[in-house]
């Protein structure tokens, strides 16, 4: 246990804390793709901290001053987590799906986010269309 936290101590910048995320539906299904970022309300506006994986889970480095986060997914509703001083723990993060039943249309062009060694990333179907592919 120890040893775990110290090795997420380490991937941190100063000033950060490392917390761990686990975004599930209304019916505990993993959510894949969920953005995490400081809260700023509905709209997904600061910088990114992290992206989920196949089971839902991301660990993220938060600026200490941080009071909030926001997990963001297209057809859910934005989910505010409010952050309790340094902790290390998973939270677990129930998102609720936009309109109840009904087909809800992407208010952003279709993207793709994942993570890297070196960062998160977000490409838009805008960003793929500047990519030089070979036709």
């Amino acid at each position: 246990m120890w040893l775990a936290f110290l090795l997420s101590a380490a991937i941190c910048p100063v000033g950060e804390v490392p917390t761990g995320i686990r975004a599930l539906d209304p019916t505990n299904v993993p959510l894949s793709g969920a953005e995490i970022r400081e809260w700023s309300g509905p709209q997904a506006r600061k910088r990114l901290l992290g992206v989920t994986d196949s089971d839902g889970r991301a660990t993220v480095c938060v600026p200490q001053r941080a009071e909030s986060l926001g997990v963001y997914l297209a057809g859910f509703l934005p989910q505010r987590l409010r952050l309790r001083g340094g902790s290390t723990d998973i939270a677990d993060v129930h998102l609720k799906t936009e309109g109840s039943g009904r087909v809800v249309e992407a208010r952003e062009p279709a993207c793709v986010t994942g993570t890297a060694p070196d960062g998160s990333y977000r490409l838009c179907s805008v960003d793929m269309l500047r990519l030089p592919f070979a036709q």
